[in-house]
C-alpha cells in the first residue's frame, strides 16, 4: 500500500510542477505535415507545405519562419515524404534538415513544384506501400556518409497515372 501512495504522490508532483520528461502538447493545435518540399536559392532555403512556406538564410531559420506561419504548432514527426525541388538535394547538406523529420520519410526529386500535391499524396502513399525501392531519408544520409550517394526517386506529373 505504501508503494501505491508513493507512486501516486510522485505522479501528482510531476503533474503539478509540470516536470514531465517530454513536452506535452494538445494534439488539436498541431499542424501535421504529410509532405515537406525543399527548395534552395543562392543564399536561401525554403520549406513549403500545404501552400505555406518559410524562407531563411539556413534550414533552421526557414523552419522557424514556416512554424510562425502555420496555424498551430508545426509537427514534422509524421512527415511521410520530403520533396526536393530544382535539385535542392545537391545544394543542401542533408544534415541541415530538421531533426524532427523521420528517418523513414521517403525522398523525391521534382523539377518544379507539383501543382496537385494534395491529389497526388494518396497515390504516392499507395506506391510507397507497394514498392520498396523508393529511397528514405536515412538511406540518403547513410549514402552521403559512406561516399555512395543515393538518388531520390523522381516525382513526375505522370505519377498519378501509373
Amino acid at each position: 500500500m505504501k508503494k501505491w501512495i508513493l507512486c501516486l504522490t510522485a505522479f501528482l508532483t510531476l503533474d503539478l510542477l509540470d516536470m514531465w520528461p517530454f513536452e506535452q502538447e494538445d494534439t488539436s493545435t498541431l499542424y501535421i505535415v504529410e509532405s515537406l518540399q525543399v527548395e534552395t536559392g543562392r543564399e536561401t532555403v525554403t520549406f513549403r507545405t500545404g501552400g505555406i512556406e518559410g524562407t531563411g538564410a539556413d534550414s533552421a531559420s526557414a523552419i522557424e519562419r514556416l512554424d510562425d506561419k502555420v496555424p498551430g504548432k508545426l509537427f514534422l514527426r509524421q512527415a511521410r515524404r520530403v520533396i526536393f525541388l530544382k535539385d535542392a538535394e545537391r545544394y543542401l547538406d542533408l544534415s541541415e534538415l530538421p531533426d524532427q523529420l523521420p528517418a523513414g520519410a521517403y525522398v523525391y526529386r521534382a523539377a518544379e513544384e507539383p501543382e496537385n500535391l494534395e491529389e497526388l499524396e494518396p497515390v504516392l502513399t499507395a506506391k510507397e506501400q507497394r514498392r520498396k525501392d523508393i529511397p528514405t531519408l536515412a538511406q540518403m544520409k547513410n549514402g552521403t556518409l559512406s561516399g555512395k550517394p543515393v538518388e531520390p526517386a523522381k516525382l513526375e506529373a505522370d505519377h498519378a497515372d501509373s
